[in-house]
């Protein structure tokens, strides 16, 4: 059962690492408000998710924490993006 999960969570940090540098390219292309968009609903996302999370990986919790927290303190759209991105990999490394 918690190799299900784990297998879950590797997809879905996956899936934000994929939409982190989606946004970032947005950016280099001077699509800063479609950047911001994105990273608005990522971040949604990662509110939802630490809602309604039940696991028994604290790893995927404290991926989405760091997100989360990080995201409350850094104003720059590039490094935000960047972190997001990082921690993602740091977490799909350690458990795929």
């Amino acid at each position: 059962m918690a190799k299900d999960f784990l297998h879950y969570y590797v997809q879905r940090a996956k899936i934000y690492r994929d939409e982190a540098q989606r946004a970032i390219t947005c950016t280099t292309l001077d699509e800063h408000e479609r950047a911001e968009i994105i990273k608005k609903t990522l971040l949604r996302s990662v509110t939802a998710e630490l809602a309604n999370l039940s696991t028994e990986i604290s790893a995927y919790y404290e991926l989405l924490e760091a997100i989360q927290t990080y995201s409350q303190k850094q104003p720059e759209l590039v490094l935000e993006l960047t972190y997001i991105r990082t921690a993602c990999q740091k977490f799909i490394d350690s458990y795929a």
